[in-house]
């Protein structure tokens, strides 16, 4: 589980990532500290970047300009390297954030975390599985999709205008006597499709507990969420259908023991145990 006071550069690559995903992803990125570093690179001249153009007096984000000196070459994807580059040695952010889905920024992302950096990355759900393995943690930005959006999608019909409607005549008086559909299949409605199966934790939990350092077997509920962020970037409590990481263990009595030391003023620290 990663904390909640890092200082992060958002390095975005214009030419692979949605300028309407910005506000989802600076929310998510709020859960874990602060943004100090703004920026986004791209050809600001080419028609396809115009979706970009308001997002820095919006969201206080940099427009980098990087002209593209040949067709077909990975000039953005320099560029923004080589900026990462350039703010890992100056000291002022400890965590990285690359909005891309571009796999080829793999060795830069072993490369930080090699320096000891922390570094999260934002892409779409088809994002190459080595680039997700290699950051510390993975956003999908499929599912970051803005609600007022998908609930236009949801509801097409909305915008039929009433007058086009055309009236639905009664039924007549005679079909009435002799409905197509028994009664009794009106009864009983038709049994849901059973969802799938919640997959099981445990194997997950146990992995990551093994790994993670301990007191008389105790082990710190946020270092086991921290390793189980490294086992599988793409870790969510709401994969196994609780809110968060204390909720899932609890929900796993069979394996755990829970306990709870109260710190300074309101907070509190848990710790797990592996029953025997």
């Amino acid at each position: 589980m990663l904390r909640n006071d890092l200082r992060i550069a958002l390095l975005i690559d214009g030419d692979n990532a949605q300028a309407a995903l910005i506000e989802p992803i600076l929310g998510e990125l709020d859960k874990y500290g602060t943004c100090v570093i703004r920026r986004v690179y791209g050809d600001w001249t080419a028609p396809n970047m115009s979706s970009w153009h308001g997002v820095e007096q919006s969201y206080g984000i940099q427009l980098v300009q990087q002209s593209v000196y040949a067709a077909g070459k990975n000039t953005t994807d320099i560029a923004l390297t080589i900026a990462a580059m350039e703010i890992l040695h100056s000291g002022k952010v400890d965590t990285f954030c690359i909005v891309s889905s571009d796999s080829d920024f793999t060795p830069l992302v072993i490369h930080l975390k090699d320096e000891g950096a922390t570094v999260i990355a934002a892409g779409k759900a088809t994002t190459p599985k080595g680039f997700v393995n290699a950051c510390s943690l993975f956003i999908v930005t499929d599912t970051l999709k803005q609600l007022p959006k998908a609930a236009a999608v949801a509801h097409p019909k909305s915008s039929i205008k009433p007058s086009t409607a055309k009236p639905v005549p009664a039924p007549h008086p005679v079909l009435q006597k002799k409905p197509l559909i028994k009664p009794a299949a009106l009864k009983t409605p038709p049994k849901p499709i059973p969802s799938k199966s919640t997959p099981d934790p445990r194997p997950l939990l146990r992995k990551a507990y093994q790994m993670t350092p301990k007191k008389d077997d105790w082990v710190f509920l946020g270092a086991l969420g921290h390793n189980l962020r490294q086992l599988d970037p793409q870790f969510k409590s709401q994969t196994y259908g609780h809110k968060g990481l204390t909720q899932l263990v609890s929900q796993c009595g069979d394996l755990f023991e829970i306990r709870t030391d109260k710190g300074k003023g309101n907070t509190s620290q848990s710790y797990v145990k592996l029953k025997m």
